[in-house]
């Protein structure tokens, strides 16, 4: 299972940056967070994704 919480969308006339956490469920259900943000623009009228990461946060442990 993927879980989503998004954080903000940023935006502008041409472009558009989602960003948040999204925390996968394994088989054992233990739940994994990992951090993400996407970049989408605009070509010829097509929403395009331009950007992606995801990472799992930083953490002292």
């Amino acid at each position: 299972d993927v879980r989503w919480q998004s954080n903000n969308i940023y935006t502008d006339d041409n472009s558009a940056m989602p960003m948040g956490n999204y925390y996968f469920t394994g088989p054992d259900g233990n739940e994994t967070k990992m951090e993400y943000i996407f970049g989408y623009i605009l070509v010829d009228g097509d929403l395009t994704i331009n950007l992606h990461h995801s990472s799992i946060p930083y953490s002292l442990e």
